[in-house]
């Protein structure tokens, strides 16, 4: 057996602490709900009969007011919901959206790729939680008003 100094004990007694701070901290965020419980502990392996989602999907697409054909290159913003405009528009013009359960919603629609398909108003969509439960069985249709030459020549 190797007898330590004061010295080395006091240094040895550190870095175990360190060590362990370091295995706490990583151990807390592996499981987020532990060092941050406002999240709530995540529901396991989806939604069931013991575990109700709260979460809704809804559906719906987007298409030009006049010509009704699909738009794409659009970003989707939900106020409160999503940080950035998220492009989850597909060639076709189909988006699918998952909000959670709250009051209302404030949805932005608006066109991120400029002039490529047309230029486009941003359209906002208000929908209460009712609204939106209906829309998870319905498609939700999203009519963009193209920009006309002289609103463009007006910007």
């Amino acid at each position: 057996m190797i007898k330590l100094t004061e010295k080395s004990r006091r240094l040895l007694r550190a870095m175990y602490r360190g060590l362990g701070v370091g295995a706490i901290s990583l151990s807390l965020g592996a499981c987020p709900w532990i060092a941050y419980p406002e999240y709530g502990m995540p529901v396991m392996y989806g939604p069931g009969p013991d575990r109700p989602s709260e979460d809704i999907y809804i559906s719906g697409r987007i298409i030009d007011k006049d010509t009704k054909k699909s738009v794409t290159g659009i970003g989707i913003w939900v106020k409160g919901v999503t940080s950035t405009y998220v492009d989850m528009v597909s060639g076709n013009g189909n988006f699918t959206l998952c909000l959670p359960k709250q009051q209302s919603f404030t949805i932005l629609f608006t066109d991120l790729n400029g002039v490529e398909n047309g230029l486009y108003k941003t359209y906002t969509k208000e929908l209460s939680w009712e609204e939106a439960q209906t829309y998870a069985e319905t498609q939700l249709i999203i009519e963009m008003e193209e920009i006309t030459d002289a609103e463009a020549g007006a910007e």
